[in-house]
C-alpha cells in the first residue's frame, strides 16, 4: 500500500503495507489508485492496477513496478512482495487468517525473503493473540478490541523472555470506525506517549510534550486520504496524499 509514516497506528506503508490499521472499519476497505508523497521537497508518485484483489504498483514517472499485494474479500493482506528497482525481490510475505466473520485473525505470518522461509505460528485466546517462532518461542502477545483494533502488544526477547516494549491504545468512537486517542509505549524505563484529538475525519497527533508531530484526514471508511508530517522545528517532513476507488463494507 501507500507510503504512510504514522507515529501511532500500524499501518499501510510503501514498503510495508500493514496486516492490521487501528482505524478502518472492521471488514471495509477501498482499493488504493495512487499515492503522491513529497519528501523533503521531493515528491514521487506511486501508481496501483488492481486485477480481482491483486494490485500492482508502479513508479508513476519510471513505470518500474515496485510492489504486488493480493487481498482477501476482507481486505487483510494474503501476500506481499516488495522489489528492487532492479527487479529483484527486496522482501515478500504471506498471512493466513481464520475467523472473518466479525475481524480476520490471523493464525500464520511467513517470511519468503530468506531460504528457508521464516514462519510465524499465531494462536488465540479470545481476543488475545500469541506469536511464536519455528523454536516455540514467543516474540509477540496482542490483545484486541472487539472491533479487531489492537488495545495492547507486547514483544519479547524470543531468547530470554523478557519483555522488549509494550504500546497501548485508546480509542473512541467505534461504531462507525475506531479512531485512536492515545499511544503509549514503554521500554524499559523510557515511557512515550501520543495524543491523538480529533475533528470529524481529521486527527492531530502531539506527543506528550504538546509538540505537533503528524496530521491524518480520514474517508468515511477510515482509510488516510492525506497526511503531514512535521519536523521537530514546527516544519513539514512529509506529505502524503491516497486516491481509492471500490471501497466496500
Amino acid at each position: 500500500m501507500p507510503f504512510t509514516v504514522l507515529f501511532i497506528f500500524v499501518s499501510c506503508s510503501k514498503t510495508n503495507p500493514s496486516t492490521t490499521t487501528p482505524t478502518t472499519k472492521n471488514n471495509a476497505w477501498c482499493k488504493i489508485t495512487k499515492a503522491t508523497t513529497v519528501l523533503n521537497g521531493s515528491q514521487s508518485i506511486s501508481t496501483y492496477t488492481w486485477n480481482g484483489n491483486t494490485y500492482t504498483g508502479k513508479d508513476a514517472s519510471s513505470g518500474i513496478k515496485e510492489d504486488v499485494a493480493t487481498y482477501n474479500d476482507n481486505g487483510k493482506i494474503l501476500s506481499y512482495t516488495y522489489y528492487n528497482s532492479d527487479g529483484s525481490i527486496l522482501y515478500s510475505y504471506a498471512t493466513e487468517y481464520t475467523d472473518c466473520a466479525n475481524w480476520c485473525k490471523a493464525t500464520k505470518r511467513t517470511d519468503n525473503t530468506t531460504t528457508p522461509p521464516v514462519v510465524t505460528n499465531i494462536t488465540w485466546n479470545g481476543n488475545t493473540s500469541t506469536e511464536k517462532n519455528t523454536a516455540g518461542q514467543t516474540t509477540t502477545v496482542t490483545t484486541y478490541n472487539d472491533n479487531g483494533k489492537v488495545l495492547s502488544q507486547t514483544t519479547y526477547n524470543p531468547t530470554t523472555g523478557a519483555v522488549n516494549g509494550t504500546t497501548t491504545y485508546e480509542y473512541t468512537d467505534c461504531a462507525n470506525w475506531c479512531k485512536v486517542t492515545k499511544q503509549t509505549t514503554v521500554q524499559g524505563t523510557t515511557s512515550t506517549v501520543l495524543n491523538s484529538t480529533w475533528s470529524g475525519n481529521t486527527q492531530t497527533n502531539k506527543d506528550g510534550t504538546g509538540l505537533l508531530k503528524s496530521v491524518q484526514i480520514y474517508n468515511d471508511f477510515g482509510e488516510i486520504i492525506s497526511q503531514t508530517v512535521y519536523n521537530s522545528d514546527g516544519s513539514i517532513g512529509l506529505t502524503l496524499t491516497n486516491e481509492y476507488t471500490d471501497c466496500k463494507q
